[in-house]
């Protein structure tokens, strides 16, 4: 991974996965990426918009989210919620798995982050998707409409449907 390029201060190094058939994310709407800390490294505080959950491959670290400090090790997984400056540290090389729903939020033009070096605003970037047309509104045909007037159906107690034909 170090091979790729310059380490990242807010990331250290950090890989996209890419669905090789489509060019696109794994899943439609989860992207997911792994992380390589090198040794006593520290990274510049960083939030953005999508909920992102990490799974630790190996090494050992900690990771600061908000105000709470969570220590980790192999087999650890830990949740970093929506806009929550995250700064993760370790002492000896780590790798860590993440995905998170900021697929469909680029998808949507939702997604934003920001990182934090230096206790200021180094960079804010808005959706590499911002320049979407905005929602137009959805109109109900008529059947749809008619649809959804009529009463729910009735749900039918399946255990006591059995009881009745002697199947439970």
């Amino acid at each position: 991974m170090s091979r790729g390029g310059d380490r990242d201060a807010c990331h250290g190094y950090k890989v996209r996965f890419i669905n090789p058939a489509t060019g696109g994310t794994p899943i439609p709407t989860i992207a997911a990426f792994i992380h390589r800390l090198l040794e006593s490294f520290e990274t510049g505080a960083y939030r953005s918009t999508d909920s992102t959950v990490f799974a630790v491959v190996e090494g050992h670290g900690q990771t600061k989210i908000g105000n709470h400090r969570i220590e980790w090790k192999p087999r650890d997984g830990f949740v970093v919620p929506s806009w929550h400056p995250v700064v993760h540290g370790c002492e000896k090389e780590a790798t860590l798995f993440s995905f998170s729903d900021r697929a469909v939020q680029e998808t949507l033009g939702l997604w934003r982050d920001a990182r934090h070096l230096n206790g200021e605003v180094a960079r804010a970037s808005a959706s590499t998707f911002s320049n979407c047309p905005p929602p137009r509104r959805f109109l109900w045909s008529e059947a749809a409409r008619d649809r959804l007037a009529q009463p729910e159906p009735v749900v039918r107690d399946w255990y006591a449907h059995w009881a009745q034909e002697g199947l439970s």
